[in-house]
């Protein structure tokens, strides 16, 4: 049902021409007694911590087009990865949105008025999905996207170590500023 879920919103967002050159990342997290459930497009990350704040657990998947997995699809869709990128240009190879790198036969080309329109998604909108059980270790979690980690800026376990040491409601913002503080260029939140 998640699957088919991500996969609607999606196909709602190709009918919006604002999602042609835009898309978006995403994780989310679902927990019921001890079962952890996470899906997750892109490199957005859901990361458990012990009660001391070092990493118990990565619990999504990076969608890289450095990934042999991905580069594998992405090229049996028609498109390229190079430069860690699909087409040259996008850092991930899985996304809601990014119209132009879907429904296509090879990259798009700005220069066809038809966008080459085919068949294949270069960029995927099918997420990981798996069920976790969790660990009697396991105290919180950090969900959040790559900005905070990019270029490994913001450690992870300095990150959980904010949360330990912060107001559990002060924490977010404190991670955030601690990840522009080291440098972080790309989206935060």
């Amino acid at each position: 049902a998640i699957k088919q879920s991500i996969k609607k919103v999606d196909k709602e967002m190709r009918k919006e021409e604002l999602f042609f050159d835009q898309g978006s990342t995403i994780v989310f997290v679902i927990i019921i007694e001890d079962k952890i459930y996470v899906a997750n497009l892109g490199d957005s990350e859901a990361i458990t911590f012990d009660k001391e704040g070092n990493v118990v657990r990565i619990l999504s998947k990076i969608h890289s087009p450095e990934d042999k997995k991905e580069i594998k699809r992405i090229e049996k869709a028609g498109c390229i990865a190079e430069y860690g990128r699909v087409c040259g240009t996008l850092a991930v190879s899985r996304a809601l949105g990014d119209n132009k790198y879907k429904d296509i036969d090879g990259c798009y080309d700005p220069d066809d008025p038809e966008g080459n329109k085919g068949d294949n998604d270069c960029v995927s909108a099918v997420p990981f999905v798996k069920k976790y059980t969790k660990k009697s270790n396991e105290s919180f979690m950090i969900i959040s996207c790559d900005g905070l980690w990019e270029d490994n800026h913001l450690e992870k376990d300095i990150a959980g170590k904010i949360v330990v040491e912060s107001n559990r409601k002060d924490s977010a913002k404190k991670i955030v500023n601690k990840a522009i503080e080291l440098g972080s260029g790309d989206n935060v939140s």
